[in-house]
């Protein structure tokens, strides 16, 4: 798994899905920052079917699971696979948060 640290992540990512998160959006992409408060991550995402970047805003909050980082030590420019659901508003909250080492 050394040699191939990414296919750990791709396999948490996996496992989310199998477990019933077929309702759970899987974004992949790099931490631009967190919102004013740190209670959003901004993640930028590029969206392979119309091949333009787009940012999100994420909340985090105490029941967010963290694989492969501890939510400490998450920085701008790390990449990571983000489970997160839409609240009613439209919002997007993240349950899961995978650290992608390349």
């Amino acid at each position: 798994m050394k040699k191939f640290p990414w296919v750990s992540a791709v396999f948490a990512a996996a496992f989310l899905m199998i477990q019933g998160a077929a309702s759970a959006d899987l974004i992949s992409g790099k931490i631009e920052g967190e919102t004013q408060g740190g209670d959003s991550l901004k993640i930028t995402s590029e969206n392979p079917v119309t091949q333009t970047q787009e940012t999100l805003a994420v909340s985090v909050d105490d029941s967010t699971a963290y694989t492969g980082v501890n939510k400490e030590d998450l920085k701008e420019g790390d990449k990571v696979v983000v489970e997160a659901v839409q609240d009613e508003s439209g919002a997007l909250k993240a349950e899961a948060v995978n650290a992608v080492q390349m």
